[in-house]
């Protein structure tokens, strides 16, 4: 399995979830190498677009959801694709008619022409006994033949996790499909955790930035609505200036008129003022003030200042400016620790499907950390540099380790320009 799934668009429409609303999520399922014929499969990893289409078990407690037993997936669909994916439905054949409770109707028939469908994901546990023998060998005893009281040295009760998936309407039971592994392979990356009360709440990277936006929109709105409801400035001109050039003036605050002619002399020959302007000025500077207040509050709350945003500053060095933009990730570290997380389960849901998807010899791609493909064989001999090799992947337990950090080509430019420092330090 591959980490690229760390730069995917799965991971981003997930975690762009988690920063804005607190949570987003992805799936990891099996599908056929070629849909056409043969019947080897692959594992891979969907995003889920809708984040609020996902509904764990309330009473898990890790952060990845790895504990939880029970989880609901839903989606809406027209009623022509559930009469295609589901022709045997009772609900099919009957047109979606005899609901009893017009509730549920309601919840599971959103609108006219569409259904709601959801995924119910179970965790069953049945008990197995594992031994170890004194010839070595340990395993589930039902799955060693011929095992005698005897050859048992140590044995202990385990709980084997099982899971089980249901496709329901809110009616029946639409499907039951086959489910290897032993995590629901659905994962949600969260953002910031908080239990008060005995009652978890998430919070989004954006949550407590709401007020000083409140505020700052405030501000804007206030400098608009100052500006389109001032009053256009009147001229301040007597009858006599206005006799003969009435036409002009009438129109001096809507057209640009290259001059404003006026009479300067009275009828009895006593000089006028030149006409003057009733100056109004909005309070657009106050207002603007405030708005920069308020932008430095949703800064400060968020923990992300102008060198994270890219705003140049006093620092000339890359390393400086690197440093400077690693306040901001101080201070939202803990998103993408979360995402590491999910990551880290993602990788337990994979190794646990790995024995019964790649249960046959075959030639697979993986990827390296530079990014290179290679191709390797698994669960057959094969000669490499001259000698035999063999991964089989169905008996081996595997472990995963995730790190969080620059991508390799990242890596690379910063070790490049690091490297071009010293020499020009030197």
């Amino acid at each position: 399995w591959s980490s690229d799934v760390c730069s995917s668009d799965l991971v981003e429409t997930a975690f762009q979830g988690a920063v804005e609303h607190g949570f987003g999520s992805w799936r990891v399922m099996t599908e056929y190498v070629n849909r056409r014929r043969g019947f080897d499969q692959e594992i891979t990893i969907k995003r889920i677009a809708d984040s609020f289409s996902v509904y764990w078990d309330p009473y898990a407690t890790e952060i990845d959801r790895s504990d939880a037993t029970f989880c609901f997936v839903v989606e809406t669909i027209s009623r022509d694709e559930f009469k295609r994916r589901f022709p045997k439905a009772k609900t099919s054949t009957t047109n979606f008619a005899g609901w009893d409770d017009m509730q549920a109707l309601r919840e599971w028939q959103p609108l006219k022409d569409h259904v709601r469908v959801a995924e119910y994901w179970k965790i069953e546990y049945d008990q197995a006994e594992w031994v170890s023998l004194n010839d070595g060998r340990e395993g589930y005893r039902s799955d060693i033949p011929g095992v005698k009281d005897a050859q048992i040295e140590k044995s202990r009760t385990v709980d084997q996790p099982r899971v089980c998936c249901y496709i329901i309407n809110g009616a029946e039971v639409l499907d039951e499909p086959a489910v290897d592994g032993e995590y629901i392979p659905i994962v949600t990356v969260f953002g910031a955790e908080r239990i008060t009360n005995g009652k978890r709440m998430v919070f989004s990277l954006v949550r407590f930035a709401r007020d000083p936006q409140q505020l700052y929109n405030y501000h804007i709105s206030q400098q608009a609505e100052a500006v389109g409801l001032a009053p256009r400035a009147p001229w301040l001109i007597s009858n006599e200036q206005l006799e003969g050039f009435e036409d002009i003036w009438r129109t001096a605050n809507t057209k640009p008129h290259a001059y404003l002619t006026y009479r300067s002399v009275s009828v009895d020959g006593r000089p006028l003022p030149a006409p003057i302007r009733n100056q109004y000025e909005p309070p657009i500077q106050a207002l603007n003030i405030g708005a920069l207040h308020a932008n430095d509050d949703i800064k400060a709350t968020m923990g992300i200042f102008d060198a994270s945003l890219g705003a140049q500053s006093n620092e000339t060095s890359g390393v400086a400016i690197a440093k400077r933009q690693q306040e901001g990730d101080t201070a939202t570290y803990h998103f993408i620790d979360n995402l590491a997380r999910a990551i880290r389960h993602t990788g337990r849901i994979v190794l646990s499907l790995i024995p019964f998807v790649y249960d046959t010899p075959r030639t697979i791609r993986i990827l390296g950390e530079d990014r290179k493909e290679k191709i390797v064989k698994v669960n057959q001999q094969y000669e490499a540099d001259g000698q035999l090799k063999m991964h089989d992947i169905t008996i081996a337990d595997y472990d995963i380790a995730v790190t969080s950090g620059p991508a390799y080509t990242t890596q690379r430019q910063e070790g490049l320009m690091r490297s071009e420092e010293r020499r020009v330090g030197k």
